[in-house]
């Protein structure tokens, strides 16, 4: 099966809101959607005499990620800090964000989303510090806690993030980063929640994220998967994604991850001596999407890609298209020697 999204809101939608996204994605044909979770502005607020007794997450208004506690006096996050019976004298930390309100509008919205079977991600910001210790490491681990958060009441299956520039020292950034997820990820099976970790390819020599880098760490930590930005891959590696073949060997490197199918963002791209520059339109970037729908044809390849491109659903679509033809081309191929060996 393949899927073709977007990141983000569809350009073309009326409304702003991820409900008018959802609905939007399903009605141009496409079946996937990654929430942006890119700004963080949070607020805390001592908990109000009608709330007590409530729980975090049946609170209409808010998007509470954090109550702080009577009984331990800490900041406490997850299913069962949101569930958890507020007492007098607690206080809660609420984001700010254009996601949803609240956890009624996240539950509706993934609701939705089943129904119009569009895939739902959510993708943190993305100046993460993963790389790090100390309080911006600290701060990584709560956004990505946060991002969970909202992804497991969108009954949304994966969040994506990215690791973080690197320190002195290549390989203490990489063991930084390891020591930082599985802090999330203990925290994920802690609070019984079915949500994986993308880690996202970067395009970038000064961020951690190489494919070497992604697949040591998803090979040290259950429940983390490769996001394969494949705009990332070309420009850091100087433009090396140019045939089939190419493509072919990327998803033979990562399938040990890929049981419940691949995910991939694709755009035009412009790089530069292993630096990516920025985002371009397909048609316009040197990475062409022709060799990876082969690719995927090809190899039967089960895989949901999200167009980041600044054209964003044109691009998607376009991608679609693309594909369709080849597959055209494929079964039209199969029938001609079908006849021919009928002869």
């Amino acid at each position: 099966m393949i899927r073709f999204g977007i990141a983000g809101i569809p350009l073309s939608s009326k409304g702003r809101t991820l409900y008018d996204g959802v609905k939007d994605v399903h009605n141009i044909g496409l079946r996937a959607l990654e929430v942006q979770f890119l700004r963080i502005n949070s607020y805390e607020r001592p908990i109000f005499n009608e709330e007590v007794g409530m729980a975090a997450k049946d609170i209409h208004g808010v998007l509470v990620t954090e109550v702080l506690t009577k009984r331990t006096g800490t900041w406490n996050t997850g299913r069962y800090a949101m569930e958890h019976p507020l007492e007098k004298g607690e206080s809660l930390r609420m984001l700010s964000i254009p996601v949803a309100p609240d956890y009624y509008k996240l539950d509706f919205i993934g609701k939705v989303a089943k129904e119009l079977d569009v895939r739902l991600t959510v993708h943190t910001p993305h100046y993460m510090e993963l790389t790090k210790d100390g309080k911006e490491a600290e701060d990584s681990v709560r956004y990505l806690k946060w991002a969970v958060l909202i992804a497991d009441a969108l009954q949304a299956d994966t969040v994506v993030t990215y690791l973080g520039i690197y320190g002195d020292d290549k390989e203490e950034s990489i063991q930084n980063a390891i020591k930082n997820l599985q802090k999330v990820r203990n925290w994920i099976k802690r609070n019984k929640m079915r949500v994986k970790i993308g880690i996202e390819t970067s395009g970038w020599q000064d961020v951690a994220g190489s494919l070497d880098e992604v697949l040591e760490i998803c090979s040290k930590i259950h429940m983390t998967i490769p996001v394969l930005n494949f705009g990332h891959i070309h420009s850091r590696e100087g433009g090396s994604l140019n045939t089939k073949e190419d493509f072919t060997e990327i998803f033979e490197r990562t399938k040990k991850y890929a049981k419940d199918g691949y995910y991939a963002h694709f755009s035009g791209v412009e790089h530069q001596k292993g630096f990516e520059r920025q985002y371009t339109p397909i048609k316009r970037g040197d990475l062409k999407f022709e060799p990876l729908a082969e690719s995927i044809i090809e190899n039967d390849i089960d895989v949901t890609i999200i167009s980041s491109s600044p054209l964003l659903e044109h691009d998607a679509i376009y991608m679609k298209v693309i594909y369709e033809r080849q597959l055209m081309k494929k079964y039209a191929k199969k029938k001609s020697k079908s006849k021919e060996g009928r002869k």
